[in-house]
């Protein structure tokens, strides 16, 4: 699943809105089947794909959950080292996140510093 996480998280979260009135943590239980049966080595390979999802999504509210996802595979993985794509995407991903304002500047803080990283274009 590394390899589709994004695909499998845009595929859970279709119709979201309905799915999320019938159960507050909806997009909670989402983010755990998706990252805690994977092992670390494959969350470290899926974070590339969860930052592509971020910088791809448009919606605020999934932009902010696929960073919360990639917030959770950096965590999983166990490691602080930066995967290739979301290195090189690195000042993209602070500024789509800074977008969402105030939770979006919450994930960003909380990214640079799993990955002890500036939150700019570093």
């Amino acid at each position: 699943m590394a390899d589709g996480i994004a695909e499998a998280f845009e595929a859970r979260v279709a119709d979201w809105p309905a799915k999320l009135a019938a159960d507050e943590w909806f997009f909670t239980a989402v983010r755990a089947d998706l990252v805690v049966a994977l092992r670390p080595t494959a969350a470290f390979e899926a974070t590339g794909d969860a930052a592509s999802l971020v910088l791809r999504l448009g919606e605020p509210t999934l932009k902010a959950e696929a960073a919360e996802l990639l917030l959770a595979l950096a965590r999983r993985s166990g490691t602080t080292e930066v995967c290739e794509p979301l290195a090189r995407g690195w000042g993209q991903v602070m500024a789509h996140l800074a977008s969402l304002g105030a939770h979006g500047e919450v994930m960003a803080g909380e990214l640079a510093r799993w990955y002890r990283r500036a939150q700019g274009l570093v």
